[in-house]
């Protein structure tokens, strides 16, 4: 986390949802630091998410990066969690390996503020998580349908945040943000609702 003594203002980094994009998400976060803009608070849905925690919790992305591109087919095997029910993979695999990635960390060891976004499966509403354990809270954000198992919570199924809501700038305004970067990693009209 870099910082200038020319910005006076709150910045919030929305990282949306993409899927395999997302690696996008790590090319924005080096850009704004080797500009030395400092980022004050995040929020993301789905892949957003995972780059989100990360980076909120440790203030850096290039392990997370390295751990991702050194070892594809390792990583290819945290899929191979397959289910009968729900999805095609239960998702069991990648929470453990998110519990390592986050050090069983919760929000509350987050270096910055952040904010998780997940759908609930039976309302289609917006789920937000800002307590808590991180490895859940990304867990539920990347559950995309039918592939992933839903994530369960109480009495909440909770699915690809994605869904309702792709760039959660919203959250970060609503935590203080006085300006808010949203990357969207679709093409512009894919959210069109005509």
């Amino acid at each position: 986390m870099t910082s200038t003594k020319l910005q006076t203002k709150k910045l919030g980094l929305a990282l949306g949802s993409g899927g395999f994009r997302g690696f996008a998400h790590i090319g924005v976060i080096k850009s704004l630091e080797k500009h030395g803009i400092s980022i004050d608070c995040l929020s993301g849905s789905s892949i957003g998410a995972w780059m989100a925690a990360y980076y909120g919790l440790f203030g850096e992305i290039e392990k997370l990066k390295e751990s991702l591109t050194n070892n594809p087919k390792d990583n290819l095997l945290l899929l191979f969690d397959l289910t009968s029910s729900g999805g095609l993979i239960g998702g069991n695999k990648f929470y453990n390996f998110l519990k390592k990635t986050f050090d069983n960390k919760s929000f509350s060891d987050t270096k910055l503020p952040v904010r998780i976004l997940a759908t609930d499966l039976i309302s289609g509403s917006p789920y937000v998580f800002c307590e808590g354990d991180l490895a859940s809270a990304v867990r539920a954000s990347t559950s995309i349908p039918v592939v992933f198992k839903p994530f369960s919570i109480g009495d909440k199924l909770l699915i690809d945040g994605g869904l309702s809501n792709p760039i959660p700038g919203k959250l970060l305004r609503e935590i203080g943000a006085d300006v808010v970067i949203g990357v969207n990693l679709y093409h512009k009209n894919e959210f069109i609702k005509e």
